[in-house]
């Protein structure tokens, strides 16, 4: 008990942008669905049928039937993946993310193989780590001045400023004289953190806005960089907030 308790507080303590940021950006989907055998396994010896992630609701996708493609992230299936919930510490969990309600899905299997999709209470799981990224819940008072909605964010980058995605999938319909269509959009909302303080980065104008402890330096990189925040917003942004950390390090 004690080096589960040691252990626990290792993982709440190290910066999770060093235990998971290695992984490059933008991680391939893998959508193929686990082996049903593998999936078990993994289920029986980690987490068993006592685990106090049972206590959400069943998860319906039926309100989906009538929509193109699916409402996740990454992947329409479940993925291993870990979390916290209600304090505890699950890894090799079969699970996703749905951007749609915002909320995370773990599939939970009987002896005899079958298994049931649960939705967990957004506010017992503070963060997870799902296919290489690392998703962490966003309340009221982190957020300073309300700038943030409260939900989960990706964190992409994190040192002594921080960037976070924010993923999110709307229902569209399209109408024709003959048909109705249902499909989802994507869409991705960016932000940086930079004393306590959040900004969304909508354009370059804003993110050297955010920066202006550093503005003169900040307008010397974007420009040498030829830094855009077009098609490698996200990219650009990391390599920007890295570049803006080291100037307090230096």
């Amino acid at each position: 008990a004690a080096g589960y308790i040691l252990f626990v507080l290792f993982l709440c303590s190290c910066p999770f942008h060093q235990l998971w940021a290695q992984s490059e950006y933008g991680i391939s989907d893998t959508s193929a669905q686990k082996p049903l055998a593998r999936a078990m396994e993994l289920y029986k010896n980690t987490i068993g049928r006592s685990s106090s992630l049972y206590n959400g609701s069943k998860y319906y996708q039926e309100r989906y039937r009538t929509v193109k493609e699916h409402p996740n992230f990454k992947s329409e299936y479940t993925e291993q993946g870990e979390l916290i919930c209600n304090g505890h510490y699950y890894w090799d969990v079969e699970m996703l993310y749905n951007i749609h309600r915002d909320i995370v899905v773990i599939a939970h299997y009987n002896e005899d193989g079958y298994y049931t999709e649960i939705e967990l209470k957004p506010e017992e799981v503070p963060w997870f780590q799902l296919m290489g990224h690392y998703f962490k819940r966003i309340t009221p008072d982190d957020a300073v001045e309300n700038t943030l909605r409260e939900g989960y964010y990706e964190i992409v980058y994190e040192s002594k400023s921080a960037a976070l995605v924010r993923h999110r999938k709307t229902i569209e319909i399209k109408e024709s004289n003959t048909r109705r269509r249902e499909f989802f959009k994507e869409k991705t909302l960016l932000y940086i953190r930079v004393d306590g303080i959040y900004s969304q980065i909508r354009k370059k104008r804003s993110l050297i806005k955010a920066l202006e402890e550093k503005e003169k330096e900040i307008k010397n990189f974007v420009r040498r960089e030829n830094i855009t925040l077009q098609e490698n917003a996200i990219e650009e942004t990391i390599m920007t907030l890295q570049y803006f950390d080291r100037l307090y390090s230096n």
